[in-house]
């Protein structure tokens, strides 16, 4: 089955390719044995599908690299998705002696591994999502009012709080533990003004929460002075659904 899903991805069939992006998601593993076959068929539309990709073929797409490969883009997101030591210490090279090709770039060859969740800082490599997350399904039977997180800067509107976990809770602690946090995260947003700029929050670990100096002024400011949005609360049972795949870079 996953052959010819394959073979019809290569020849350019959308269907194939997006089945194999379904089966990449779902059960990642299932397509290790299958990437050299991948790589060969020119099969690089979706860096994803290579998520599990070992040593041998990070390295042989080292080398398509640095031998002036065809696809220049694809083969840096391919790398960045697939992570491990032989690309790490490739983007590292590559920062200093960019490949063939690397000038008609819109970005640095090494930029690209923010593409898969994760960086360079002080020469080490620095995980910007985490490998884990959570389904939070809402109890029906039980509503929170947030509590009062001030007024949107623009709009007026009071803040919503969209996130509210202790991380020293157990079964949430390994989501965010890639960023050291410690104590309570809550994350507040406008809930006019999210959808016409970005917002950031900052945060403490005693649960305090507001809209960050960073966030930028929407580009369109609606006049709207009700109150946020009542939460439904999460249950206590706050566990990874089985049945739903962590998602990356979540």
């Amino acid at each position: 089955m996953i052959e010819e899903l394959i073979r019809r991805a290569a020849a350019g069939e959308f269907a194939a390719g997006y089945e194999l992006e379904q089966l990449a998601a779902e059960t990642p593993a299932a397509l290790t044995p299958h990437l050299p076959d991948l790589l060969a068929a020119g099969s690089w539309f979706s860096p994803k599908l290579y998520r599990t990709a070992g040593d041998d073929i990070q390295q042989a797409v080292v080398t398509m690299i640095d031998e002036g490969g065809s696809d220049l883009n694809a083969l840096l997101l391919i790398l960045a998705h697939a992570r491990g030591p032989v690309a790490e210490n490739a983007f590292r090279r590559w920062r200093d002696q960019p490949p063939p090709g690397a000038g008609e770039l819109f970005i640095g060859p090494a930029d690209y591994m923010v593409e898969g969740g994760w960086t360079l800082e002080d020469g080490r490599a620095r995980d910007l999502c985490g490998r884990t997350a959570y389904a939070l399904r809402p109890d029906p039977d039980r509503t929170v009012k947030p509590p009062d997180q001030g007024e949107c800067p623009w709009c007026r509107a009071p803040l919503w709080t969209v996130l509210d976990v202790d991380i020293g809770d157990p079964r949430v602690a390994e989501a965010p533990a890639h960023t050291g946090w410690d104590g309570r995260l809550r994350i507040v947003t406008c809930q006019g003004c999210y959808a016409y700029t970005t917002l950031y929050s900052t945060v403490s670990p005693d649960g305090r929460s507001g809209l960050s100096g960073h966030s930028a002024a929407p580009v369109r400011v609606i006049d709207d002075q009700s109150p946020p949005m009542t939460l439904r609360k999460v249950p206590a049972e706050l566990l990874t659904d089985p049945a739903c795949p962590p998602a990356a870079g979540t």
